[in-house]
């Protein structure tokens, strides 16, 4: 995984960015969270197929449940979507956090918050 530093940039591109930036970015973080082994590793079966289901939702445009799949293996999730179409999501340990990341899109937002919640602070 890439270091804190890197994924709380990535975060505020997404939180800046508009909608036709997702797809990128949605790769992006996927590669900065899921770094791929070398092909005679263990573990590259598993990433191939996890990069080869993200791929299929970003190519369908299922933003959403291409972020889904970001966020770390225990958090809870909070989405909102606007009239407008913009997007508020926070990624959380516990039920009783209210920390929403804001972006041109809910996909982009969820990403945002979940690439802070893996930085380690959320913030």
């Amino acid at each position: 995984m890439t270091d804190p530093a890197t994924l709380l940039a990535l975060a505020e591109r997404c939180e800046a960015a508009d909608a036709s930036e997702q797809r990128e970015l949605l790769w992006e973080a996927f590669l900065a969270l899921q770094a791929r082994p070398d092909d005679h590793t263990p573990g590259v079966k598993e990433w191939s197929w996890l990069w080869n289901r993200f791929n299929l939702m970003t190519g369908a445009e299922a933003y959403e449940s291409a972020a889904m799949m970001l966020v770390p293996e225990g958090y809870g999730v909070k989405v909102r979507r606007w009239v407008n179409g913009r997007g508020a999501a926070g990624c959380y340990p516990s039920e009783s956090a209210d920390d929403w990341h804001n972006a041109a899109t809910p996909a982009l937002a969820l990403c945002a918050a979940a690439l802070r919640a893996r930085a380690g602070g959320g913030q």
